[in-house]
C-alpha cells in the first residue's frame, strides 16, 4: 500500500502492540496506546485487508475473523497482548474500531 500521508507528516503514533492508525483516517477518539475510533472514506474491504496484513506481519495468532455484509472484525492475540479490530460501512463512511488488552 502507498504511503498516503503528504510528504513531511509522521504516521500518527500506533496502538499497543505495534497496531497502526490506518491511514487515511479521522481519529474520532483515542485513549492513550488502547482503543481508538476512527473514520475512513476507504472502502471497508481495504481496511480489512490492511488490518489483516498487519497482524500476520506482525506474528500475531488471530484467533477469530469474522466477516460479514455489515461489519469485518478480528480477534488476536501476540504474547500477553489482545486486540479486537471492528471495520464497518455506516452513513457513507468506514468505521473503525480498535482495542488492545492484556490476555
Amino acid at each position: 500500500m502507498d504511503d498516503p500521508l503528504p510528504a513531511g507528516q509522521a504516521a500518527p503514533r500506533p496502538l499497543g502492540g505495534d497496531i497502526p492508525i490506518y491511514q487515511p483516517a479521522e481519529v474520532i477518539s483515542r485513549t492513550a496506546d488502547s482503543h481508538a475510533l476512527l473514520k475512513s472514506s476507504d472502502d471497508p474491504a481495504a481496511v480489512a485487508e490492511f488490518y489483516a496484513s498487519v497482524l500476520v506481519a506482525g506474528g500475531w495468532r488471530v484467533v477469530a475473523h469474522d466477516r460479514r455484509a455489515s461489519v469485518v472484525s478480528f480477534r488476536a492475540r501476540l504474547g500477553g497482548l489482545g486486540v479486537t479490530i471492528a471495520i464497518y460501512r455506516r452513513f457513507g463512511v468506514t468505521g473503525i474500531a480498535l482495542s488492545t488488552y492484556p490476555v
